[in-house]
């Protein structure tokens, strides 16, 4: 688990009300996703609006909801952040859910033309090639 306060260093954040010492267990735009102790954020969509799935969100175990428009009438028990742009918010916050990169590289000379090039010093297995159609 992280604490909120750590999760929300970065973020340009317009208001807060509620407890904001709160222990996040997980991180999600979906409300189908949301568990105990989850930081929800309602992003904005071009079809769906994640503000109007607050009150799902916070059934599944919410503890904290970083939105873009606080409610009318916010819970006590659940920390409110209010941002600018919670799409962005939510990169940010996904990136301060990992832990930070090693700040040491190592250095790796270039093949000749007939040699194998080295093996990067991370993997990128996971990485699938995209097989779609352009245009």
């Amino acid at each position: 688990m992280k604490l909120l306060r750590d999760l929300l260093r970065d973020l340009k954040i317009q208001a807060t009300c509620g407890p904001m010492h709160a222990a996040v267990a997980g991180l999600t735009d979906n409300s189908k996703n949301v568990g105990k102790d989850f930081l929800f954020v309602a992003v904005r969509g071009t079809v769906v609006d994640g503000h109007t799935y607050l009150d799902k969100a916070l059934e599944g175990g919410a503890c904290a909801v970083v939105c873009e428009v606080l409610p009318e009438n916010p819970r006590a028990d659940v920390a409110w952040i209010q941002v600018a742009n919670s799409a962005e918010a939510l990169g940010r916050l996904a990136s301060n859910c990992t832990p930070a990169p090693r700040r040491s590289c190592t250095s790796w000379e270039l093949p000749g033309p007939t040699e194998k090039p080295p093996r990067p010093p991370c993997s990128i297995a996971y990485l699938r090639p995209w097989t779609g159609k352009a245009g």
